[in-house]
């Protein structure tokens, strides 16, 4: 997240939006992000299906004039918007073109911009994935396909994330935490969940040391950004 968050900055500045920018996140979870928006004095709507995680971010926001929080789905919404966004989210739905194309048509003005990012890399999908509520991960050419299926061209797709990095936490560090913890409870519940950042304690115990090692390297990641060896993907895109 460190890092899709320092990246996501730099395709905020190319993207130029407007400070009169109206947004929308789907699956707002806690409202980190939605407080970056805050920082650049956009006006923005959160949504999310955690009653938790809405209670959460409504405490960030109780004194914000430009940014607001509902317990509720996409299908749902009745206003339009300049900027969408949407992290780890597409993953959690069965029927992820229509997803999208009801955020083309239905909440993205024309010419708006829609960000997005998604878990890459079918081979990669594990315990982990099935944990968070994740039905699938993506490979570049289909999630471009899907994008421009529902009428959203991408201007800039980037892969990020190390690749050993990924395999070392996932395969070793909290492989038995996810088999220990392996859910059997249906999908819905498992992506409300995962908006809450319920991580291993051993990850909480490792954050501050991976964040600076990431720090370090984010240097090297941004001269790989357009090649497609990351284990995630972050996207720009603008209504067609």
């Amino acid at each position: 997240d460190w890092s899709k968050h320092r990246l996501l900055a730099r395709m905020l500045d190319r993207a130029g939006l407007s400070r009169e920018a109206y947004c929308c996140e789907i699956g707002c979870g806690t409202g980190i992000f939605l407080s970056e928006l805050e920082k650049r004095g956009f006006r923005a709507v959160g949504i999310d299906t955690s009653e938790e995680a809405i209670r959460i971010a409504s405490g960030r926001f109780r004194s914000s004039g430009l940014i607001s929080v509902k317990n509720q789905t996409v299908d749902n919404l009745r206003e339009k918007f300049d900027a969408v966004f949407m992290f780890e989210g597409l993953e959690h739905v069965r029927e992820d073109e229509g997803l999208l194309s009801v955020i083309s048509d239905n909440l993205l003005k024309d010419g708006g911009a829609f960000f997005m990012s998604v878990p890459a890399k079918q081979w990669l999908y594990s315990k982990a994935d099935r944990y968070y509520g994740h039905l699938r991960r993506y490979e570049k050419k289909d999630l471009k396909e899907k994008l421009e299926k529902a009428g959203l061209d991408p201007v800039i797709f980037w892969s990020f994330g190390l690749l050993p990095v990924h395999l070392i936490c996932q395969r070793l560090l909290f492989r038995r935490f996810y088999e220990r913890n392996e859910r059997n409870d249906d999908v819905a519940s498992r992506t409300k969940d995962s908006g809450i950042l319920k991580f291993p304690a051993i990850w909480k115990a490792l954050y501050p040391i991976a964040s600076k090692f990431y720090e370090a390297v984010l240097f090297i990641e941004k001269a790989f950004l357009n090649a497609d060896i990351g284990y995630s993907y972050l996207v720009y895109c603008r209504k067609k």
